[in-house]
């Protein structure tokens, strides 16, 4: 009897062993531990049960490592790209916000996470859009200004629909590009623009009243009609400065463009002016 039951115990416990094994094991892989190994003793059906448990194993810690490698690269690229970027889920709430969103709203967004959009977002243009995306499920495109302490500054949002399948909608993403420098080139723009109007209407008014002048009777007196002349050449001469100085600021633009520098007169230019 003794030695029956030392045998059965050795056997039984030959078999059941392995198997705790490969129970502690998958336990393991369940908690996330894919480093967990069983122990490989036999060949038997067993042994290819802990081959499998273990092969299972280090292709689950592969593929999470490859899935961890590749959510931080797309984080440190979220993160670090040059335009802000919102991720709404279909409930409202905000899922995802980059780092940019803080120097565009000028506080902690990472605070936003989990809050539905509209009670942390202040502005009313951005609110407006986003429910306009939510209730139509198209693509939207505007431009807003956002007006901080000491600056203003221009964004221009470009707004999609993300659809899942059967076309089911799972959220908007909104993408932020800062286009205060254009705006701001598109001012300096206009008020050259006009400056130039300005400067170029003021000879062509001269030439246009003293060639009235000239021709309504003033010719017939020379002394008169001499300095009309006069002045009409001066001013068809600075119309002419003009012209050509609005064709040298056009160069600036173009790529082989090169600075002349050159010695001025500049008691010369003060008397020009006055």
């Amino acid at each position: 009897f003794i030695l029956i039951t030392t045998l059965s115990y050795r056997i039984a416990n030959q078999l059941t062993y392995p198997i705790e094994q490969v129970k502690e094991v998958a336990q393991e892989l369940a908690n996330g531990n894919f480093s967990a190994r069983a122990e490989e003793s036999s060949k038997d059906e067993i042994g290819q049960l802990t081959w499998s448990i273990n092969q299972l194993a280090y292709n689950l810690g592969k593929v999470t490592s490859e899935y961890n490698t590749q959510h931080e690269r797309l984080e440190a690229l979220i993160d670090h790209m040059g335009s802000g970027l919102i991720f709404i889920d279909n409930r409202g709430d905000i899922s995802l916000i980059n780092q940019y969103c803080k120097d565009i709203f000028n506080t902690d967004t990472d605070k936003w996470i989990g809050h539905l959009y509209h009670e942390v977002m202040e502005d009313k243009a951005i609110i407006q859009l986003i429910q306009e995306i939510f209730l139509t499920e198209n693509k939207v495109r505007s431009q807003i200004q956002l007006t901080h302490q000491s600056s203003v500054d221009h964004y221009e949002i470009y707004g999609a629909p993300i659809l899942g399948r059967n076309d089911k909608l799972r959220g908007i993403v909104l993408v932020f590009h800062d286009i205060t420098e254009l705006k701001n080139l598109e001012q300096v723009r206009k008020d050259f623009v006009a400056n130039v109007s300005h400067e170029l209407k003021t000879p062509v008014t001269s030439l246009k009243g003293f060639a009235e002048t000239l021709l309504g009777g003033a010719m017939k007196d020379e002394k008169a009609s001499a300095q009309f002349l006069e002045i009409i050449w001066k001013e068809s001469d600075r119309l002419q400065h003009l012209i050509h100085d609005l064709l040298e600021l056009s160069k600036i633009e173009q790529q082989h463009f090169h600075l002349n520098r050159q010695v001025i007169n500049l008691s010369h230019i003060a008397k020009e002016t006055t």
